[in-house]
């Protein structure tokens, strides 16, 4: 194992975990993706609870917990 390689590789790492969270609007942990796409597909909107409500459709209001 290269200690340079391996350094260089964890800052790629944090540059596009950086991309991520700023695409997202989230963080770049595994939920945070998740629960970005589950938002983007099915209109749900996230209260400051972590709580995701459907905005749209027969589901409109209801709740739902997304996890990865």
């Amino acid at each position: 194992m290269s200690v340079e390689q391996l350094a260089g590789l964890l800052r790629e790492r944090r540059a596009l975990e950086q991309r991520i969270a700023t695409l997202t609007g989230r963080g770049a942990e595994r939920d945070d993706i998740g629960r970005a796409i589950a938002g983007a597909v099915f209109d749900l909107k996230f209260g400051s609870d972590g709580v995701a409500t459907f905005g749209s459709g027969p589901l409109a209001g209801k709740s739902v917990d997304v996890r990865w």
